[in-house]
């Protein structure tokens, strides 16, 4: 499966990682153990993976989340139908980023920036949703 849009998209202007492809230990450690929430849902919002940053980010462990409907889980239900359309959006343009109030297990809430892709299978058809997110109310961490 591959993501749009694609990564090298990222990369530094001075090109220095732009052809340094991601070790299949890297990427998992972003998707498995980064800090930012990862997840990714079907193409119907049914959660499918749930990263250790989702639940240190929003309560709920992986065995909580997966198999539920993204929107009843993490929208409030003031805002469903902006997220509806947002989902619409995504599917008809490939992605969306931009800042969303979520819900937290504690029944918070928080002001986190998203970012969400299109996941395509080989032959290029929509398969699923990869959604990044992480809370903008928290300060930077030093970098070590």
């Amino acid at each position: 499966m591959t993501t749009e849009p694609p990564i090298q998209n990222y990369a530094p202007a001075d090109g220095s990682w732009a052809h340094a492809p991601l070790r299949a230990a890297e990427l998992e450690e972003l998707l498995v153990h980064g800090e930012a929430a990862v997840i990714a849902t079907d193409l119907e919002g049914v959660i499918t993976h749930w990263n250790a940053g989702a639940q240190r980010l929003y309560g709920w462990s992986g065995t909580e989340t997966i198999g539920m409907q993204f929107l009843d889980l993490l929208v409030a239900p003031g805002d469903r139908s902006v997220a509806e359309e947002n989902m619409e959006s995504i599917l008809r343009t490939g992605g969306w980023e931009g800042e969303f109030d979520l819900r937290r297990k504690d029944g918070g809430s928080m002001l986190a920036y998203v970012r969400v892709a299109v996941i395509k299978d080989d032959a290029g058809r929509p398969v699923g949703m990869l959604g990044l997110s992480m809370d903008v109310s928290l300060p930077p961490r030093d970098a070590a």
